[in-house]
């Protein structure tokens, strides 16, 4: 098999995954999209994964093979981190995407797998952590669960109870459905395990709203599109950077747009999606680096600019997969070098070259 479609995890011989624009997927076995698309250049042509290249972007190829390709490389997000093989996502994607929230995404036996079977479990994942709220109570309120979770949580379905007797008031009378109050939930601050009665309209007490960072007594920051409020105020809730005026991240100071994606890395990615310590080197490349049970602090680049020479960090273009250390010296070559800088297959050649120019007997 080409090394240049092989899945990039140690030791797996599989083939890499692609898809194309119109949403078809597959190993790489020569199958193309039925897409137009323009011509290769020449030097795509030549490279381990030419006839995979396109300038128009119509073939997406992944990294890795289809047992260890992340479910989001299907998506728009197209992500090419590598995934477990009992997993359906990276790393990255078990997290729950409600915001501020550090919990994994609720993890489950695929009911498709046979226990029965010697092969590796299969487990896959829900869209949230197992603290999000049943869907019903969030369909009640006509809200989604990044805006509505926190308050089914508290209400504990009985808003979807008071919202349906209403609509069916409304039904009999011909009049809009409105939710009926309840002194016991509506009046109380929305903290967990707060009683205080709340003034007005206000969802928190008087100690509960104020900012969480201390000595801060200013109000927290409500958000306009979703009603609900940040746990600081506009001061201390924004993004530090420069003049970045979007809300910063739990525990960072920085917004989503300028917080490293690596997990657990809270330092400042500008113009990348990761910091310096977990992004790619190469300047125009925007994926991580390699990771692993155990990273590698010498490891500087993401698996496609990384030589795949075992227990070599030195960096390759985007057309090679060696170094140019370990990498073939002939023109067009990417095989691994065995001596004197030349594949195994070009140093056989020189080698009869060298031999019928001697001559017989010399």
């Amino acid at each position: 098999m080409n090394r240049g479609i092989e899945c990039r995890s140690e030791g797996c011989t599989n083939e890499v995954l692609f898809k194309t624009l119109d949403g078809a997927s597959g190993e790489a076995h020569g199958r193309r999209s039925s897409s137009g698309r323009s011509p290769l250049s020449p030097a795509d042509r030549d490279s381990p994964l030419g006839r995979f290249l396109d300038q128009t972007n119509s073939i997406q190829v992944s990294p890795y093979c289809r047992q260890h390709t992340c479910a989001h490389f299907h998506g728009d997000e197209r992500c090419l981190h590598q995934k477990p093989p009992h997993d359906t996502v990276c790393a990255i994607h078990t997290r729950c995407p409600v915001p501020n929230c550090a919990q994994a995404r609720v993890q489950f036996l695929d009911p498709a797998f046979d226990p029965s079977s010697k092969a590796i479990p299969r487990y896959v994942r829900l869209g949230a952590c197992a603290d999000r709220p049943k869907a019903n109570f969030c369909q009640a309120r006509k809200l989604s669960v990044l805006s509505c979770w926190d308050w089914c949580r508290i209400d504990n379905g009985k808003m979807a109870a008071r919202l349906r007797t209403a609509q069916s008031s409304a039904r009999v009378s011909g009049t809009a459905a409105k939710i009926p109050a309840s002194d016991s939930i509506q009046d109380q601050c929305r903290t967990r395990g707060c009683r205080t009665i709340v003034e007005g309209k206000f969802p928190y007490c008087t100690t509960h709203i104020k900012c969480g960072m201390n000595v801060c007594g200013e109000a927290r920051h409500l958000f306009d599109k979703t009603a609900e409020y940040h746990a600081y105020c506009v001061d201390h809730a924004t993004c530090v950077a420069g003049r970045c005026s979007a809300m910063k991240l739990k525990g960072s100071p920085f917004c989503d747009g300028h917080t490293c994606r690596a997990r657990d890395c809270e330092k400042r990615a500008s113009s990348q999606p990761y910091c310096g310590d977990h992004g790619c080197a190469e300047s125009s490349c925007l994926n991580p680096r390699a990771w692993a049970s155990n990273p590698d602090p010498q490891a500087k680049f993401c698996p496609l600019h990384t030589c795949r020479t075992d227990d070599c960090q030195a960096s390759v273009d985007r057309l090679s997969i060696f170094c140019t250390t370990h990498g073939c010296s002939k023109p067009k070559c990417h095989q691994e070098t065995i001596a004197e800088t030349l594949c195994i297959d070009h140093l056989k050649a020189q080698y009869i070259t060298v031999g019928i120019r001697q001559g017989p007997g010399s």
